[in-house]
């Protein structure tokens, strides 16, 4: 275990603990199994299956409701009986949360500038997706400027990584690493390390293809998304295709790429980070994203920020942004950024707008992240 673990003294090494219970591998074996699709969710928190309706007659069909209906016989309509439908009634699935996953994110500066996190984001997002429940329980581990290699000798003082990762990974049920962007499959002897670690110690093991430097695009992207992808499908692993979704955005509206990252070109920013919390949250749970939360302040925000209530809200933060994207709010509000949520993309070619994104932009996101996950 993990507990008690000393800091690392490691230059630029971010490591954020979580203390919580562990499961057993029968548990953590069940924790997972409760996250795959077995049912379509319903408008209402329940999900497509048998069910029992009360109504004023009798007869199995299909219908919509609560369940009331009149007539008496089989066939279509709504009514007592056993069916499919949209309504109150007993079966499986009636909304209840899944199982937790505890869920360790290795990578580097793709994991967020803290402000953005990703690992904040994806917790956050989970927990309203499922009414405050702590569906996943996400912890990572940081290196800026890094690569795999890095990541597996640049570990904890209490242990390197990856035999670290050995004794940490008995704390997760999923681990999965983020290989540095221009890594290709003749990196894979290290990802495997990183495998053989997780699952020796009971965890499920993923890898996630994320996006490129800007000025890389596309083939930087294709080149990550071919080689992960490769490795994981002939090893049967968990993939996160968070590169892809960015691809199938871009390519599905035309949008400016510039909008996806930080003001430094090479970075994403807040917008393209909540497009790798979605691709995430879809992997992890095997649940669209569509309807999902459109903005995430515990992805924005830095946590001071959050304590202090001097984190802008959605309103707050589109009050700020003039008809061409641009800042219209006065310094102290800059000032405070970007610990406030307030991020800016690119600074080239009447770049610099303040990074917002819109309802449209967040549906688009999330149909492009459903669409690289179904696409795997």
């Amino acid at each position: 275990m993990m507990t008690g673990m000393t800091m690392s003294t490691a230059p630029r090494l971010r490591y954020r603990r979580r203390m919580h219970k562990t499961l057993s591998p029968l548990a953590a074996t069940l924790a997972l199994a409760a996250l795959l699709p077995a049912c379509a969710t319903t408008k209402d928190g329940g999900a497509e299956g048998e069910g029992e309706g009360e109504g004023e007659g009798e007869g199995e069909g299909e219908g919509e409701g609560e369940g009331e209906g009149e007539g008496e016989g089989e066939g279509e309509g709504e009514g007592e009986g056993e069916g499919e439908g949209e309504g109150e009634g007993e079966g499986e699935g009636e909304g209840e949360p899944p199982a937790s996953q505890r869920v360790l994110l290795i990578g580097n500066s793709q994991l967020g500038l803290n402000p953005p996190d990703v690992a904040e984001g994806l917790e956050a997002i989970s927990r309203a997706a499922f009414g405050g429940a702590s569906v996943l329980i996400v912890d990572r581990f940081q290196m800026f400027g890094f690569g795999c290699n890095a990541f597996a000798t640049g570990g904890d003082d209490a242990g390197r990584w990856p035999n670290g990762l050995a004794a940490a990974a008995d704390d997760y049920d999923v681990v999965i690493l983020l290989p540095a962007i221009g890594e290709t499959r003749g990196d894979e002897a290290c990802w495997q390390r990183f495998r053989d670690a997780a699952e020796g110690a009971g965890a499920r093991f993923g890898v996630m293809a994320t996006a490129d430097e800007r000025f890389s695009f596309p083939r930087g992207f294709t080149s990550l998304h071919e080689g992960i992808g490769g490795y994981t499908s002939d090893n049967g692993l968990l993939f996160v295709p968070a590169g892809d979704a960015w691809l199938r955005y871009l390519n599905a509206t035309g949008a400016d790429r510039r909008d996806l990252y930080a003001s430094d070109s090479s970075h994403p920013g807040v917008a393209g980070d909540l497009l790798y919390v979605y691709t995430l949250y879809g992997a992890l749970t095997g649940r669209p994203t569509v309807g999902m939360p459109k903005d995430v302040v515990e992805l924005r925000c830095a946590p001071a920020n959050l304590a202090d209530g001097s984190c802008l809200d959605r309103d707050e933060l589109a009050a700020c942004v003039d008809d061409n994207g641009f800042n219209s709010c006065d310094s102290s509000i800059v000032d405070r950024s970007p610990g406030n949520g307030m991020h800016f993309g690119p600074n080239d070619g009447g770049g610099g707008r303040v990074a917002f994104v819109t309802d449209a932009q967040a549906l688009a996101f999330q149909q492009a992240a459903d669409a690289a996950l179904a696409g795997r």
